[in-house]
């Protein structure tokens, strides 16, 4: 098993595009990396974009075969490029932090951006009052949602500021949908007293909003420019229990490099040992597995193999 550590590059003296700073990158459920950027014309350096409105958009940049050649779908065209906020003395800026969670099996990917409705506020042309807004992608279907305003008329409108995306997405309220994890801060005028951070539940996408056709088209001058390719030093990998927090039972996956059986040890905050279980004969790589803790009073646990 190998972790890879790769960076990627326009060319620039080619395109005369570039990159934003903000960059996450997914794995889907065919292997196949999806890179979500910012893209748009240079500006006065290979290093500087374009931040005008309309002048640069976000993308999904992947791969169907290992790196060899890229392709990239247009997400949406952001109204702003930055926020920023001061209190006279710090400052703090934010971009459109582009984000994706993925379900754990890969099939289907959201990709989240935190952009401002400047529509709604003349003369605003910062990122100040942003929304969640997501397009999402069924891998197995090779359809896309149309542009969906997650927060529009909740509480969080307008507030997403510094927003963060869980890579993983949880079961919706019905069947075929899909949870969003999403948290973002409350940052005040003066920037340097405590803030709130808030987690906005249920963000949800159901299987019904898949309908748009891709739109892809190929990337000629995009490239990997270096893999650093790190073994595993574990032989298997331990995931977060979810739901999290649970009542009566809780399910986590584990992903073994060989077919083996493993004990699971359940300890209070404290370090006392109150459970342990053992599963037999699992399969090499992914194993979701439950716990009981129906007979454990309310608090905080830990779990380890």
């Amino acid at each position: 098993m190998f972790s890879f550590e790769t960076f990627f590059q326009f060319d620039t003296s080619v395109t005369g595009y570039t990159c934003a700073f903000e960059i996450d990158m997914a794995v889907d459920a065919n292997n196949n990396a999806h890179i979500f950027v910012a893209v748009g014309p240079q500006a006065t350096s290979p290093f500087s974009i374009n931040s005008g409105t309309g002048n640069w958009g976000v993308f999904d940049i992947f791969t169907t075969e290992g790196g060899t050649t890229w392709s990239a779908e247009a997400l949406g065209l952001p109204l702003t490029f930055r926020g920023e906020f001061t209190d006279g003395t710090n400052n703090l800026a934010e971009d459109s932090r582009p984000q994706i969670a993925r379900t754990l099996d890969g099939t289907k990917l959201f990709f989240v951006w935190f952009d401002t409705d400047t529509t709604l506020t003349p003369g605003l042309q910062d990122n100040v009052l942003p929304n969640a807004i997501c397009r999402a992608f069924n891998v197995t279907s090779g359809l896309w949602t149309s542009e969906i305003n997650l927060t529009a008329g909740s509480n969080a409108d307008g507030a997403c500021l510094f927003g963060n995306v869980s890579p993983f997405t949880l079961d919706g309220a019905t069947a075929g949908c899909y949870k969003i994890p999403v948290s973002y801060l409350e940052v005040p005028i003066n920037i340097g007293v405590d803030i709130n951070h808030k987690y906005l539940d249920g963000l949800e996408v159901c299987d019904p909003a898949f309908t748009e056709a891709s739109a892809s088209f190929p990337v000629a001058n995009f490239f990997t420019q270096s893999i650093n390719e790190t073994t595993a030093t574990s032989s298997f990998t331990l995931g977060q229990n979810f739901p999290n927090p649970f009542n009566g039972s809780t399910q986590f996956n584990l992903n073994l490099l060989k077919s083996s059986s493993v004990t699971v040890e359940v300890y209070s905050i404290v370090g006392k040992l109150l459970m342990t279980n053992t599963y037999n004969n699992l399969q090499t790589g992914l194993n979701t597995l439950s716990i009981d803790g129906s007979d454990l009073a309310s608090g905080i646990y830990t779990y380890t193999q």
